[in-house]
């Protein structure tokens, strides 16, 4: 399999849906780029068309959980109208018939530079070749892309890697709710466990969550009551309620400077 650093900013063609798109490009340090340029101004707006030698650096959109935490990097872009075979929320643009679709940074960069095939997650690295065309479309089609530093504004690629969604999970409860949980911890009803990898089963194990005596046994039915509500597991409930304080104090540190 191929592997390269790129420690300069390096412009690529845009790849969506495994298709070719250069109206637009993106760089290794997650940044986007039109290709379209304007040619004239209507009463009904303008018209554009694509020019390689000319280029605009989009703004980037902050894509927001429900609890106000950001998920993600967007930007809308502009496809012709034939480039989706399955695409059913197409919104077409006043001024011509081009379709305008939200898209994901990580996934744009990911595609650019790190294609899967040429880049497959690190479970599959020895056996891609052999796996058949049909699975490897299945696969591509169910990955998630990970952060690794969980930034979502930091869309460097080599901060990006494939995963599956229940990597991805565990990822975040080690990084917000176990390390976080149990710094500078001073109950003594509580115990977070850090998942460990099983090299029998070859994944990780889920995270352990240990209520401890009697002020334990309290917390811990209130969790569950919680859990039956919301159709989760306890410790699924307090990674929740981990993750959602950690980012109100991000925000409140974020207000005091």
């Amino acid at each position: 399999m191929k592997e390269e650093m790129l420690v300069s900013e390096v412009w690529r063609t845009l790849i969506v849906d495994g298709k070719e798109h250069p109206w637009y490009s993106v760089s290794n340090f997650g940044h986007v780029r039109s290709h379209l340029q304007i040619v004239s101004r209507g009463s009904k707006g303008f018209t554009t068309t694509y020019n390689p030698n000319f280029y605009k650096d989009l703004a980037l959109v902050k894509n927001k959980n429900r609890d106000g935490s950001l998920s993600k990097m967007r930007v809308s872009l502009q496809f012709p109208e034939d480039f989706f075979e399955d695409y059913q929320y197409r919104r077409k643009r006043d001024t011509d018939s081009n379709t305008n679709k939200p898209c994901d940074l990580h996934q744009l960069v990911m595609g650019a530079f790190r294609p899967m095939d040429d880049y497959p997650p690190d479970k599959l690295k020895d056996c891609w070749n052999d796996i058949p065309e049909d699975a490897k479309t299945w696969i591509k089609q169910t990955v998630t892309i990970n952060h690794i530093d969980h930034d979502p504004t930091n869309n460097h690629v080599d901060n990006l890697e494939y995963v599956t969604q229940r990597e991805n999970s565990r990822a975040a409860v080690k990084h917000y709710g176990g390390n976080l949980a149990n710094k500078n911890k001073k109950d003594d009803w509580l115990k977070v466990i850090d998942p460990v990898f099983n090299p029998l089963l070859q994944e990780w194990e889920d995270t352990e969550i240990q209520f401890i005596g009697e002020e334990g046994e309290k917390y811990y039915n209130m969790f569950e009551e919680i859990a039956k509500e919301r159709g989760k597991s306890v410790s699924e409930v307090y990674s929740d309620l981990i993750e959602n304080a950690f980012y109100k104090l991000k925000e409140e540190e974020c207000e005091f400077k």
